[in-house]
């Protein structure tokens, strides 16, 4: 299993990829080293949060998904739908009271 810092490392690559950069480039536009880029991708550092942002302006994605938070997107189409939230969110109620 992944630790969290190669998560978010593999997000990188992979949106820094998409953007059509070499990890000089990117090192360039953070002002870093190569070096420096190659050890947040691997995991084998983990960038601070002001990075994260730096990142994540270059490369056009939100830092959020170089984290890795995701959203449940809830449909509400029908009335079965509605009755399914209310009821899930009436068991965390019930779980949080306890």
């Amino acid at each position: 299993m992944m630790n969290n810092r190669s998560d978010i490392g593999n997000r990188i690559k992979q949106a820094r990829k998409a953007q059509h950069l070499s990890q000089t480039e990117l090192a360039n536009r953070l002002g870093k080293t190569m070096r420096t880029v190659q050890k947040y991708e691997s995991g084998e550092i983990e960038p601070s949060i002001g990075i994260l942002n730096e990142i994540a302006n270059i490369l056009n994605i939100s830092p959020a998904e170089l984290i890795g938070y995701q959203k449940k997107n809830i449909t509400l189409d029908t009335l079965s739908d509605v009755l399914y939230v209310l009821n899930e969110l009436n068991k965390k109620q019930v779980f949080t009271s306890i």
